[in-house]
């Protein structure tokens, strides 16, 4: 599965000597699009992706990179600890992934209860990833795949951290 590398939107604008704010007038697209696809908090739609690619004179592809489901278990990089490495699988399969809902439901079904929980609370209780528990919350309202997967038990932060989040 292919999904947006920021990395390598960053590279081509480099390589062709653009500015996040010349790419943006170029595009007709506000400057706060353009920087949150390079520093990777937003992900453009695949229509801006083909523009991009016009823009910077290359093939779409050349910003995706492909994305590999991670495994309850492994950590996948050398230093992570466990926790980091659910961390790092929370981010890959809710944020960054083509087909989010369909990778969260997968990976969030394999974990053990006890590993849902610390997944929960480190998102909850830690400050650079509470944007991940933002958006595994708004995964799980409505009618969603991950309903059945247990995952709205679990969207309710405690009384303690609910006040910061909203």
């Amino acid at each position: 599965m292919k999904t947006f590398d920021p990395h390598a939107l960053r590279q081509h604008l480099t390589d062709k000597h653009l500015s996040v704010a010349s790419c943006a007038r170029a595009l007709n697209t506000p400057v706060t699009s353009v920087s949150g696809w390079i520093n990777g908090r937003h992900r453009p739609s695949w229509g801006n992706v083909q523009r991009l690619a016009r823009l910077l004179d290359c093939p779409p592809d050349a910003l995706m990179t492909e994305v590999t489901t991670f495994t309850p278990g492994e950590t996948g990089a050398v230093g992570l600890s466990e926790a980091q490495a659910l961390i790092l699988a929370v981010a890959v399969a809710l944020v960054n992934a083509a087909e989010p809902e369909a990778l969260a439901a997968d990976w969030w079904q394999q974990l053990k209860p006890a590993e849902q929980e610390a997944v929960r609370l480190r998102l909850v209780l830690t400050p650079q990833w509470s944007w991940a528990w933002q958006k595994l919350r708004r995964l799980g309202t409505g009618d969603h795949p991950l309903k059945h997967h247990g995952l709205q038990l679990r969207l309710t932060p405690p009384p303690a951290t609910r006040r910061r989040l909203s």
